[in-house]
């Protein structure tokens, strides 16, 4: 028998709390080393900032070698820019290849970052938000609709934290053999004599604070390890209880008391004819609206099951997914239809609780509404 969760079953409210606390903990001790990783790709065809309506995410597992990014129609793009991770990262780009329609485009781009240090392709970023910018020369725009990039993640999270420790601790070394240098080679006028000690002043004010921000990164990279493992043995311990209450909700089902109140739940409603009423109604509307949807091209399966993984590993009905939980929630049921957009353009319909695509279809076309925003529209014009 299927181990479903009753319908009545609800989490108490310590539980949440609890679980509350843990999540806030994350949030005030910012760490950095993620446990979802992933890779963004953004891309403009003018001077405006970057987008996220306008990029590309994939999650990353492991160590992929090659990351595809795949657009639905071919886009002229004048810039790029690749965010290899949402952490502290080394990584070494081996290539980056524009296609359109399969075939691969001659197009050189040119390569910037924000990382500490790079060379030979390989890049060491000091920022949970690293950035690889692609630039075509000479303000040219290229048409492609799939960008492969080969890369390689040489270190990641703490790894590269200390990646990037060792290569502070490079820069100091070097900067106190050009200190020295500069000693042996002091001249012997009084001024240069004044001008070169102001110099040295600096560079050993620049070495005492990079000092200070080693120790102080060494002692929070200690307590963030040390916090993590807390959290995760109490994050092992919550999974373990709820496995414990799965296992006790999975006996009550088999139980004979529960399949009784099961087997007596309908007939009880006799009784109480108002709620039979609206039971009724509410699952005639709901059939309605599925009918409706189906019937709408505004709704594709494939693409809201494609964007909604876990309704997808739910086996739930896409259909009635969005209408129960999918519009209110903004997940969008095509590339036609923007539920976010529509109901912050439509307040009333979000106070009544009303399924957005459900409202524009029996009122919103009719009264003009629009189903997505101007600039998306364009977009996809585009």
């Amino acid at each position: 028998e299927k181990n479903e969760i009753p319908t009545d079953y609800k989490v108490s409210e310590f539980k949440l709390l609890y679980l509350k606390e843990i999540l806030s903990l994350y949030g005030k001790l910012g760490i950095n080393n993620q446990t979802f990783h992933f890779a963004q790709l953004f891309y403009k065809n003018n001077n405006t900032a970057y987008n996220e309506n306008f990029s590309l995410v994939t999650e990353v597992r492991g160590c992929p070698q090659t990351m595809h990014f795949k657009f639905n129609n071919p886009q002229l793009v004048k810039n790029l820019r690749f965010d290899p991770l949402n952490d502290y990262l080394q990584v070494q780009i081996n290539s980056i290849k524009f296609l359109h329609s399969g075939k691969l485009l001659d197009a050189p781009c040119m390569l910037s970052s924000n990382a500490l240090f790079s060379e030979n392709n390989i890049y060491l970023f000091d920022t949970v938000d690293p950035q690889i910018l692609i630039d075509f020369p000479h303000e040219t725009r290229v048409e492609f609709d799939e960008v492969v990039i080969d890369l390689e993640y040489l270190q990641k999270g703490y790894e590269a934290l200390e990646q990037l420790l060792k290569q502070k601790n490079i820069e100091i070394v070097a900067t106190k053999d050009k200190t020295f240098t500069l000693t042996t080679l002091m001249p012997t006028s009084d001024s240069e004599k004044d001008c070169l000690e102001k110099e040295l002043s600096k560079k050993n004010i620049t070495l005492q604070k990079q000092a200070e921000k080693i120790k102080l990164q060494n002692e929070t990279i200690s307590s963030h390890k040390t916090t993590t493992d807390v959290i995760m043995n109490q994050l092992n311990n919550l999974e373990n209880r709820i496995q414990i209450q799965d296992s006790d909700l999975f006996s009550i089902k088999r139980s004979y008391t529960y399949r009784l109140s099961k087997f007596l739940e309908t007939p009880l409603l006799l009784f109480r004819p108002f709620k039979l009423k609206w039971l009724i109604i509410g699952q005639l509307t709901l059939m309605r609206n599925i009918k409706l949807l189906k019937h709408s091209s505004y709704f594709a399966t494939d693409y809201y099951l494609k964007n909604n993984l876990d309704v997808k590993q739910s086996g739930m009905n896409p259909v009635r997914h969005y209408l129960i939980y999918g519009g209110v929630e903004g997940r969008n049921p095509s590339e036609k239809f923007d539920s976010s957009f529509y109901l912050e353009q439509n307040p009333d319909i979000k106070e009544n609780e009303m399924n957005p695509l459900v409202h524009y279809l029996k009122y919103g076309n009719s009264e003009g509404r629009l189903p997505v925003s101007n600039t998306r529209e364009h977009h996809h014009e585009q």
